[in-house]
């Protein structure tokens, strides 16, 4: 979608959390991950979802063709029994993103609404949802917690979950004698001092050029083998490789925070 992507998603959540810490406030954020995201959402709530949302003509189409997948498996040149697909939204498909959007519209609703997260001027940044990335923010320890029950009830009564690997990170130093605990479906959440939100660090204390031009090497480095760096291809190659495949490695999220001359 034209002027949506990863770096407005990170901008947002990052903005947020700036506004809150120069205020004094504290700021408690939990990342969570969608076991399986695109590929476990049912087609039966999919399309109920979609009804009303996409054209009818529209919805009859993706509904017949998503009511007719089928998969075999082949082993040893002998096939299995036809199995029916009744999850995921297909690969590789234009539709799938809006689809998937649909099937969260839902619980980004519910999210946003929830009391106890972050308002500011009247608007609600309880959630910044990027694909199966969903990111939490509130200023009270209790707050975060009715965030991630609501997210946490929403996912499983669609039978799906999130992924084990979640993490929470408090951005303000706290008086509480004992460090707050936030849980997930009766699971204690892991505590970080770190926390990386579609490939960037929300953390103060984390140099993301540092980390970009790491990364940046490291691709460079894998390129060696392919003649990259021995005169073995043509110029005008070797710029667009570097282009495509090095450059934006080493240009990812830069956009998003403050640099200082050093870093550029």
């Amino acid at each position: 979608m034209p002027g949506r992507g990863t770096n407005m998603a990170i901008s947002v959540s990052r903005d947020v959390i700036s506004y809150c810490v120069k205020k004094g406030s504290p700021i408690f954020a939990s990342l969570l991950f969608a076991e399986g995201a695109f590929d476990g959402i049912p087609h039966s709530v999919l399309f109920d979802k979609c009804i009303g949302i996409l054209p009818d003509v529209c919805w009859q189409l993706l509904y017949f063709w998503y009511h007719k997948l089928t998969v075999q498996i082949r082993w040893n040149n002998v096939l299995s029994d036809i199995i029916r697909v009744e999850r995921d939204t297909r690969q590789g498909s234009l539709s799938s993103p809006f689809l998937f959007t649909i099937f969260y519209q839902d619980m980004i609703v519910e999210l946003s609404n929830t009391i106890g997260g972050i308002w500011i001027d009247n608007t609600s940044y309880n959630v910044s949802c990027y694909a199966g990335d969903v990111l939490l923010t509130s200023t009270t320890v209790t707050g975060l917690q009715r965030l991630i029950d609501v997210a946490d009830k929403y996912i499983s009564s669609h039978s799906l979950g999130f992924n084990p690997i979640n993490h929470c990170i408090t951005f303000v130093k706290t008086s509480f004698v004992k460090d707050p605990e936030w849980s997930l479906d009766g699971t204690v959440l892991t505590q970080s001092t770190n926390i990386t939100y579609l490939g960037a660090n929300l953390s103060n204390n984390y140099n993301h050029i540092e980390s970009r031009i790491k990364s940046c090497r490291k691709a460079f480095s894998a390129m060696q083998s392919t003649g990259f760096c021995k005169g073995s291809l043509a110029p005008d190659t070797i710029a667009h490789i570097w282009k495509i495949a090095i450059q934006p490695i080493m240009l990812y999220a830069t956009q998003c925070y403050k640099l200082t001359k050093t870093s550029l």
